[in-house]
This record gives C-alpha cells, sequence and structure tokens, in this order.
C-alpha cells in the first residue's frame, strides 16, 4: 500500500504542489500582494507544466522499448500521435485548471458588477484567480459559492444594526480552497484504491 501512495504521489504530483502552494497562500494571506500572487501564479503554471513535460518524456522512453508502441512514433511513425496522447494525458488538466481561474476570475467581477463594487476587495481579484488555478476543473468553479454561501449566512446572523457591514473573506479564501484541494486527493486516491480492488 505504501509504494501504490508514492507511486500516487509521483503520477498526481501537481494535487500536492497545488496542496503546497495553497498553505503558502494561507501561512502569507495577510502579505500577499498582487505582485507576489502574479509571481506565485507564473511559478505554479511553470512548475505544473515542467512536471507534465517530464511525465510525457518519460512515457516516450517507454514507448522507444515497447515492442508495439514503438511503431506510434519516430523513425516508424510521426509525432502526431503521441503529441495528441500526451495532451489528453498530461497538459489537458493543466489548460482546464487555467479555465476553471479564468471561469472564477469572470464570476468575480459578474458579482462585483451585480453588488457596485461592493462584494470583494481587489487583493481578492488576484488571490481567488489564483486559487481557482490551484484547484482542479469542475471544482475549483466551488470555491467563490462556497465563501459566499459562508458570507451569507455570517451577514445574516449579524444584528440588524450591523447589516450595513461589509463583509469580507480575504483572509478565508485560501482555507476553503485547501480543503478543496485536499477533497480532491481523497476522491482521487480512493477511485485508484477502489479500481485495483478484486
Amino acid at each position: 500500500m505504501s509504494n501504490l501512495f508514492a507511486i500516487f504521489i509521483f503520477t498526481n504530483l501537481i494535487l500536492f504542489l497545488s496542496f503546497i502552494f495553497g498553505v503558502i497562500t494561507l501561512i502569507f494571506n495577510r502579505n500577499l500582494t498582487k505582485k507576489t500572487i502574479i509571481i506565485l501564479l507564473v511559478i505554479s503554471f511553470c512548475l505544473f507544466l515542467i512536471y507534465s513535460g517530464f511525465l510525457a518524456f518519460l512515457q516516450y522512453k517507454l514507448w522507444q522499448k515497447s515492442p508495439v508502441m514503438k511503431y506510434a512514433i519516430p523513425p516508424y511513425d510521426g509525432l502526431g500521435y503521441f503529441l495528441v496522447y500526451s495532451y489528453h494525458l498530461f497538459f489537458k488538466k493543466i489548460l482546464w485548471r487555467v479555465v476553471s481561474a479564468v471561469s472564477v476570475l469572470t464570476l468575480i467581477f459578474i458579482f462585483n458588477k451585480l453588488f457596485k463594487s461592493s462584494l470583494f476587495y481587489s487583493e481578492e481579484f488576484y488571490l481567488l484567480t489564483y486559487l481557482g488555478f490551484l484547484i482542479e476543473f469542475p471544482l475549483g468553479l466551488f470555491l467563490l459559492p462556497i465563501g459566499l454561501l459562508i458570507l451569507m449566512f455570517a451577514h445574516l446572523l449579524q444584528p440588524k444594526k450591523a447589516l450595513s457591514t461589509k463583509y469580507s473573506f480575504k483572509h478565508y479564501w485560501s482555507y476553503a480552497a485547501i480543503l478543496i484541494i485536499i477533497i480532491n486527493i481523497t476522491l482521487t486516491y480512493a477511485g485508484i484504491i477502489y479500481k485495483i480492488q478484486p
């Protein structure tokens, strides 16, 4: 079982890197600037890309030694099939993470317009977009609704005289993101265990 978990970590390293980056945003939450968040986003994206490229490279090496799959790559065939295969197996999830981040950013703009720019602080635009990228699609789309539901209940529980107070979830988004990432890791691992059970 320990060997299986080690293989699981290696083949799903992006999930664990996402968790680590989520913890970093939590630890340094109150000191995160827009520039820092953008730098973290670029670093995360590059690491995910390098890792996926490394897995694709290992896959290519395996195919070179396979008595069957070696005929699907040069010199026996072009790279087209391998590139499509690698995209779907290693790179597609990164693209969906970008879609998740853009979707979260779009929802923030929509909600902020509806509430006349009073719902989110400017830092939250950057933080939520980054956290949306860290969470695997489509789970990243749940980040915003979860936070807004918590805010809504917190607002309703306040005395009537405090209902005009502006509440912010900006120091707690990282908690919500980490929780969703942990759920994602747990479900992925449980799915693997289920598949290999006799």
